[in-house]
C-alpha cells in the first residue's frame, strides 16, 4: 500500500487501512505532516481574509487623511487640528499637535483590533491583545521614531501606495511554514491520545496489537476527521477540536479493527 493509496482507503474503504501497520515509522510520520499541512489551510485562508479587510479600510481612511510628510524627524502637515479614524479593524490616530500619547493609542487595540497612530516624532502601532503578537513585537506593539532612516521622506503618497501593495507569495509559504510545526505538534498530541484509547480498546477485543501499530492506525484513521475539521474551520464553525477528533477518528478505528477481526475468523464448519 502506498501512501496514496492509504489516503484513497482511509476515505473510501477503512477496513484496509490494517495495511497501514505495514509502513516504516517516518512514512507515518510524513503523512500525518500532510495532514497537519490540511489543517494549516484554513488559517492561510483566515490570514488572506483578514489582510484584506485591514486593505480595504486602511484604503478608506487614506483617502480621508490631509497630506502630511516626515521631514527631520517631525510630522509636517498643514493640518491644524488631530483626527481619529474608525473602521471594523482598524483605529488610526493623526495627531500632529500631540495630543495623545504612545499609550492611549497603543490602548485602543482591543479585541481584533489594529491601532496606528501618526503622532508629532514617532509611528505607533498597537497590535491586538494576543501571544503570537507578543512572541514577534515587544509587548505587542511597535514604536517607530521619525528619526528613523526608514521614516524619512515618508508621506501620504508612501502611504497611500503601500496599503495597495499585494502580499508576495513568499509571505503565505513564509506562514505556512511557521504555523505547520505547532500544528504537527497538536496534531500528534491528539493522536497519541487517541491512540491510548484506541489500544485500550484493541485490548478489549482481545488483540494483541503492538502500541506502534494501533499509532500507525489511528494516523491514517483521522484522515476523514482532519477533512471534516478543515471544512468546519473554513465555514468558520466553532466546536471541540479534540473531541470532534477523538470520536470520528475512533469510529473510523473500531470499523478497522472490527473488519480485520472478521477477516481473521475461521468460517463456521
Amino acid at each position: 500500500m502506498t501512501l496514496f493509496q492509504g489516503f484513497r482507503f482511509a476515505l473510501t474503504d477503512f477496513k484496509k487501512l490494517i495495511q497501514a501497520v505495514l509502513f516504516p515509522f517516518w512514512k507515518v510520520i510524513l503523512y500525518a505532516l500532510f495532514l497537519a499541512g490540511l489543517l494549516v489551510v484554513p488559517l492561510l485562508v483566515e490570514f488572506g481574509e483578514t489582510v484584506a479587510n485591514l486593505k480595504a479600510d486602511a484604503q478608506t481612511i487614506t483617502e480621508q487623511m490631509p497630506e502630511f510628510d516626515i521631514q527631520d524627524g517631525a510630522l509636517n502637515t498643514q493640518a491644524t487640528e488631530g483626527e481619529i479614524y474608525l473602521t471594523d479593524h482598524l483605529i488610526v490616530t493623526f495627531d500632529p499637535a500631540g495630543k495623545r500619547s504612545t499609550e492611549a493609542v497603543i490602548g485602543d487595540a482591543v479585541g481584533n483590533i489594529i491601532a496606528v497612530g501618526l503622532l508629532p516624532n514617532e509611528l505607533v502601532i498597537g497590535l491586538p491583545d494576543n501571544a503570537m503578537a507578543e512572541s514577534f513585537f515587544d509587548a505587542g506593539h511597535l514604536e517607530i521614531p521619525y528619526t528613523s532612516a526608514d521614516m524619512e521622506g515618508f508621506n501620504t503618497a508612501t502611504l497611500k501606495e503601500a496599503v495597495h501593495l499585494r502580499i508576495p507569495l513568499w509571505v503565505y509559504l513564509l506562514l505556512f511554514l511557521l504555523v505547520l510545526y505547532p500544528v504537527l505538534l497538536n496534531f500528534l498530541i491528539s493522536v497519541l491520545i487517541i491512540t491510548l484509547g484506541a489500544h485500550l480498546y484493541t485490548r478489549l477485543r482481545l488483540l494483541r496489537l503492538l502500541f506502534s501499530a494501533t499509532f500507525k492506525i489511528v494516523v491514517f484513521a483521522s484522515t476523514l476527521p482532519v477533512l471534516v475539521m478543515v471544512a468546519l474551520n473554513l465555514l468558520g464553525i466553532n466546536y471541540n477540536q479534540l473531541l470532534l477528533m477523538t470520536i470520528l477518528t475512533l469510529l473510523v478505528f473500531a470499523r478497522v479493527i472490527r473488519a480485520f477481526r472478521q477477516a481473521m475468523t475461521p468460517p463456521p464448519k
